[in-house]
């Protein structure tokens, strides 16, 4: 029984929807193009667009057109709402529009100020007797009637459309004119003409009128009869059979009264199934509105929650702890809640670390927020980072590579430089602390064959993932965000790269594997470096690495990478600040410039042979 109540109340709503729509969709159409009787080369139609709840008003589209054979300028004005205006036509085109109105199923509007004189592209049109103007037209038959002025004044005014107004009633569907009070006219047969189409216009009103409340009257019967009410459907039928206009209406609405009658025996039921879905109707609308209700609120908490955070880092900010007070905000401006002011703020925030990096990027967030300081502030940081970036790039030299130099002897003095190559190859693990300006940082574990990365986000939470591989199997498990603590696993086609990994191998060891060819001698920082070029031969790679190696202390220091499927992706990274420990030279400090030309400094921390075990690999 439950599942055939339940089955039943779905019919019933799809029911209520498919005739909603459909009467909708009646409405909606475009209504026939109606002559305007007194200036009959402009045409006029309505279309009822959707009804506003917000304003509690209808929306309708409305066109004029043209068949005149000149150009026509003409002020016309929406009956009861602001759709007023004043507009030219070309011949043969259309101008369209839309307005509020208070009902639905008539338009009404009226014509004045017709003017077909356009000598310099502007209509031209005058109700005095100035020459060079036109008079505003009288009524026509299809072609202009207006005169040209001659500029004596003693010439009687053909007319006086300043006041002059001609008025048109108009349906959305099957559209018809009602013109009101007699027009004034210089020519007695058009006045009669006027009369003639008038009354014409007044017999079709007066039918479209009874055929609109039959369509209403009906639809009522059918509204009733769609919410269980048959008796009332039954009478609402009843009363459209006497207002039908033909005998197709009235066979329409008998029809349709045999049918509910019919059904009378099932009355009660049918009630009381209504009144079931009417209460879950009712149940489901409350839910809707209390959730609605819980997200303003946690919406206003969550605004509130970031307007007090705001304060505190302006407080931090004026206590000179500009990082905590980046570190504080940076959730919100990453996820779009913050305005052109704050992004600004941000920026400089940033500038007065020195991180022309970030404050770039936040100025420029900044400026495009519509906030016109960030966008000065950009142009100022953009500058500086164009020369800040000029001063580290390196430069090709004309300077010809001695023959003694080769691939081998480049790499043999960078290995011995660091420490020998026997010393590198007996580090058996490495722990690789990195913090970038913003305070982010990751940790890196690398032991034979293992493999473990902690990325930190610097914020509220300690880290946001970890990536693991222990010799065998590999997983990420992300620890901040809507995936907390899950875990997915790791491709396998990553496994052998991981397990013949060596503590020391990036930028280090595996440079003895790759397929390297000497370049130019280039100058980095005021030296010469030798260069080695790594162009891999698997088509997969999409990378080429040049390796800069400076020529007095055979150190690495930098390299440059080139996607050559996407050109204009260029990353540099240098290294500096080179560090003794336990015997090894390793950089402490690493220089990275994006594609845009912001740039990155991190810190390094470098720990080797530590007391690893299996814990710090799960």
């Amino acid at each position: 029984m439950l599942i055939k109540y339940i089955a039943m109340k779905k019919k019933i709503l799809l029911l209520i929807l498919f005739c909603s729509s459909f009467a909708f969709g009646q409405k909606t159409t475009w209504g026939a193009w109606e002559q305007n009787p007194c200036y009959k080369g402009i045409w006029f139609r309505v279309k009822l667009r959707s009804y506003n709840s917000a304003a509690k008003q209808y929306e309708y589209d409305h066109e004029f057109k043209s068949t005149y054979n000149v150009t026509v300028t003409f002020t016309y004005d929406i009956k009861d709402s602001a759709g007023d205006g004043r507009t030219t036509i070309k011949p043969g085109q259309t101008s369209s529009s839309w307005n509020f109105l208070p009902y639905n199923g008539r338009v009404n509007y009226s014509l004045n100020k017709v003017c077909f004189h356009h000598p310099n592209g502007f209509d031209q049109c005058s109700e005095y007797n100035s020459k060079g103007y036109a008079s505003f037209a009288e009524c026509d038959n299809g072609t202009p009637n207006y005169k040209i002025w001659d500029g004596n004044k003693n010439s009687n005014s053909p007319n006086n459309n300043n006041s002059k107004n001609d008025s048109n009633t108009t349906n959305p569907k099957n559209s018809s004119n009602d013109n009101g009070s007699g027009l004034p006219t210089a020519q007695q047969n058009q006045q009669s003409e006027i009369h003639r189409q008038q009354e014409q216009n007044r017999i079709i009103q007066e039918s479209n009128n009874r055929r609109q409340q039959y369509v209403n009257v009906y639809n009522e019967g059918v509204d009733l009869g769609n919410s269980g009410k048959h008796a009332e459907a039954a009478a609402k039928y009843q009363e459209a059979i006497g207002l039908a206009t033909n005998e197709q209406e009235r066979q329409q609405a008998q029809n349709a009264y045999d049918r509910i009658s019919k059904t009378g025996r099932q009355t009660e039921a049918i009630n009381q199934l209504g009144q079931l879905a009417g209460d879950l109707i009712t149940q489901l609308q409350a839910d809707a509105e209390k959730r609605k209700e819980k997200k303003k609120l946690e919406a206003q908490e969550k605004i509130n929650k970031r307007e007090e955070t705001w304060d505190k880092a302006i407080e931090l900010a004026n206590q000179n702890d500009i990082p905590n007070a980046i570190i504080m905000m940076l959730p919100y401006a990453y996820g779009n809640e913050l305005n052109g002011m704050q992004l600004n703020a941000i920026g400089s925030w940033y500038f007065r670390i020195n991180n022309t990096y970030d404050t770039v990027y936040w100025f420029d967030k900044s400026c495009k927020q519509g906030f016109m300081d960030g966008c000065e502030n950009y142009k100022t940081a953009r500058n500086i980072l164009v020369i800040e970036k000029e001063m580290i790039l390196p430069t090709e030299t004309d300077k010809p590579v001695e023959s003694s130099v080769t691939k081998e002897s480049i790499l043999d003095n960078y290995f011995n430089a660091l420490g020998g190559l026997d010393r590198l190859k007996t580090v058996q693990n490495i722990i690789i602390k990195e913090t970038d300006d913003r305070e982010y940082w990751k940790e890196i574990k690398i032991a034979y064959g293992k493999y473990s990365e902690k990325k930190y986000a610097g914020l509220t939470d300690p880290f946001y993932f970890k990536r693991v591989f222990n010799g065998k199997k590999g997983y990420i498990q992300y620890m901040y965000g809507k995936n907390a603590g899950k875990k997915d696993m790791i491709d396998k086609k990553y496994y052998d790269s991981w397990k013949k990994n060596e503590p020391l191998r990036n930028d280090i060891l595996e440079l003895r594997e790759k397929i390297l060819e000497v370049g130019k001698i280039e100058e980095l920082k005021n030296e010469e470096c030798y260069t080695l070029i790594y162009k891999p031969n698997d088509s997969e790679e999409d990378k080429i690495v040049t390796y800069y190696f400076n020529s007095k202390n055979s150190l690495l220091s930098g390299k440059k990478t080139v996607y050559p499927s996407k050109p204009n992706e260029i990353k540099y990274t240098f290294y500096e600040d080179y560090k003794n420990i336990n015997d090894i030279l390793l950089p402490h400090t690493k220089k990275v410039i994006e594609t845009d030309g912001r740039f990155r400094t991190n810190k390094i921390e470098i720990k080797l042979d530590q007391s690893l075990t299996e814990i710090d690999f799960e």
